[in-house]
C-alpha cells in the first residue's frame, strides 16, 4: 500500500422541478467522486511536498488499525487517541472520523469536526479549503442554496487548490436555486457557469464528463460550447 492509498481509497413547470431534484438524487454519486479525488490528490501532494515517508506510513497505519475495530464508535474512539504528528497529519485523521460520523447517520459530527478542521490556520490551507469543500457537500438540503454559493465563491477565485469543483459546485448550485425561486436569470447563470469551467484549461476529463452528463439530462444537449 502506498503512502497517499494508506490515508483515502474516491440536476417554468412543475415537471422540471421534479425532473431536476430527481436529477440531484441520480447524480447523487458526483460529491462523492469529488471528495475521493480531491482528498486522494491532498494526500498525494502533502506527501511529496513534505517527503514525510516514515511519518506518512506510520500515520496510515494507526489509521489502518483503528479502522480495523469492528464497531464503528470503537473505530472512532480509536481514532481519536491517535498522536498525529502536526496539525496536518491530524487533519488528514479528522477526514476519517469525519467520513465515520457520516457514514453513521451523525451529520452535526461530522460537520463540526468539518468546519472546526476549515477554520484551523495551523492546518495546510489545501486541507483547509478541501474540509470547506466537504462541509458544503454535507451541508446539501439542510442549508440554502444561496448559502452554499456564497461559501462555494470564496473557493472559486484564481488559485485555489479546487477552484474548477468549487466553480462547477457552484453551477449546479444556481440551477438548484433558480428551481426553488422560479427565477429563469439563475437558470441562465447556472448554465453559463458550468459551461465556462467545462471550457477551462485546467478541468479535468471527469469534471467535463460529468457537466456534459448533467446538461445532457436537463435537455440542454451534449454540445458544451468551448
Amino acid at each position: 500500500m502506498s503512502n497517499s492509498e494508506s490515508f483515502i481509497e474516491e440536476v417554468s413547470s412543475e415537471v422540471r422541478r421534479d425532473r431536476l431534484f430527481s436529477l440531484f438524487k441520480k447524480w447523487g454519486w458526483i460529491g462523492a467522486l469529488l471528495i475521493v479525488v480531491v482528498v486522494g490528490f491532498a494526500t498525494y501532494r502533502e506527501v511529496q511536498t513534505h517527503n514525510l515517508e516514515t511519518v506518512a506510513q506510520e500515520l496510515g497505519s494507526k489509521v489502518v488499525t483503528a479502522l480495523d475495530q469492528e464497531d464503528p464508535s470503537d473505530q472512532i474512539d480509536a481514532l481519536k487517541q491517535i498522536q498525529a504528528d502536526g496539525p496536518d497529519a491530524r487533519a488528514i485523521v479528522d477526514f476519517y472520523l469525519a467520513e465515520l460520523h457520516r457514514q453513521n447517520d451523525n451529520t452535526r459530527e461530522a460537520l463540526d469536526t468539518l468546519e472546526s478542521l476549515a477554520d484551523d490556520d495551523e492546518v495546510s490551507i489545501v486541507y483547509r479549503d478541501l474540509a470547506e469543500i466537504k462541509a458544503i457537500l454535507l451541508s446539501e438540503g439542510s442549508v440554502p442554496y444561496d448559502d452554499l454559493i456564497s461559501r462555494l465563491d470564496a473557493l472559486s477565485i484564481s488559485g485555489s487548490t479546487f477552484r474548477t469543483i468549487a466553480t462547477e459546485l457552484k453551477g449546479y448550485y444556481l440551477i438548484g436555486l433558480s428551481e426553488e425561486t422560479s427565477n429563469p436569470e439563475l437558470r441562465q447563470e447556472g448554465l453559463s457557469v458550468l459551461r465556462d469551467v467545462y471550457a477551462d484549461a485546467e478541468a479535468s476529463a471527469n469534471l467535463r464528463f460529468r457537466i456534459s452528463q448533467f446538461l445532457t439530462a436537463l435537455g440542454e444537449g451534449t454540445s458544451v460550447q468551448n
